[in-house]
């Protein structure tokens, strides 16, 4: 019988980290000064809730900020209407491999 990794198994020890600590509470002190922090605080880490680890198949990082509530942020990426200037980009570097746009 196997058993499947979660997220808590692979990133459970890194929440515990300074830097990690660190992180959550300087946006956490921007939130409070009235900055405006993407995405809201209720759907912060949304993809660890909403997708198994078993499920992931592409990870996409250092993507350009999202800077309104019309672009995608989270688990919610509405390209195929509306690609973002980043996904946009993502799918030049794409055809350009050969792959056909999603």
């Amino acid at each position: 019988m196997s058993t499947s990794l979660t997220w808590h198994d692979v990133i459970g020890k890194e929440k515990e980290q300074p830097y990690f600590l660190d992180t959550l509470a300087f946006v956490a002190n921007e939130r409070q000064a009235g900055k405006t922090i993407y995405p809201p605080q209720k759907d912060v880490f949304n993809a660890f809730r909403f997708t198994e680890l078993a499920d992931v198949k592409v990870v996409i990082l250092g993507q350009d900020p999202i800077t309104a509530r019309t672009r995608p942020m989270a688990c919610r990426f509405p390209c195929a209407l509306h690609p973002c200037a980043a996904f946009t980009g993502q799918y030049v570097q794409r055809a350009g491999d050969g792959y056909p746009r999603l």
